[in-house]
């Protein structure tokens, strides 16, 4: 059984992780550690391997050292998060996008307008789901649903910098409704409003 370090409760607290939802991995290797650590639903560990750069030993579920990456911390708690995961088209493209936010799906509407998202300014919500938790998780997996009707497109942002949109999906409505459906319906997934 590991302790955790002064230091490493410090950093804990500043980053908004409570301390006893850590999972100990004191002599356990990523292979063994990974699986337990995700059928408890925990995302961070101690007493991991020491990582290369700084030899700490705090890790994300996935093995990234959380104190080299700090991103590592935000991405794995907007996973956890509060929220919305929301369904997103362009009538003028026939471009589906799924997406989540924790703040209001109509807030995150207007950002994809003004970004011009995919290329597209006339993004419309068509639905939405308020979850209690997991918003990153369902929204991850309604996207592996559809991998199939995934479409990259290049499109200018901001300032005429080029990116990639990644989560276009070219598919009718009805069919991203199914794979949400189906997602949504798990036992562990508890939906506040749909």
């Amino acid at each position: 059984m590991g302790n955790l370090t002064t230091k490493q409760k410090r950093f804990l607290r500043t980053h908004k992780i409570p301390i006893d939802s850590m999972f100990d991995a004191t002599g356990l290797s990523r292979a063994e550690y990974r699986p337990k650590m995700k059928e408890l639903g925990v995302h961070f560990c101690f007493g991991c391997t020491p990582c290369r750069r700084e030899g700490h030993t705090l890790r994300s579920r996935k093995g990234a050292c959380i104190q080299c990456s700090t991103a590592a911390i935000a991405f794995q708690l907007r996973f956890l998060a509060a929220g919305y995961v929301y369904v997103a088209y362009s009538s003028s493209k026939k471009f589906v996008k799924i997406g989540s936010t924790e703040r209001s799906p109509l807030s995150r509407l207007e950002t994809l307008r003004k970004s011009k998202y995919g290329g597209v300014r006339d993004w419309e919500l068509r639905r939405a789901v308020q979850l209690s938790g997991k918003i990153g998780e369902v929204e991850a997996l309604v996207q592996q649903g559809l991998e199939c009707y995934q479409l990259p497109v290049s499109y200018r942002r901001y300032f005429d910098r080029p990116e990639e949109a990644r989560e276009v999906f070219l598919c009718s409505l009805s069919v991203d409704y199914k794979i949400l459906g189906s997602v949504i319906s798990r036992p562990e997934i508890s939906i506040l409003v749909c």
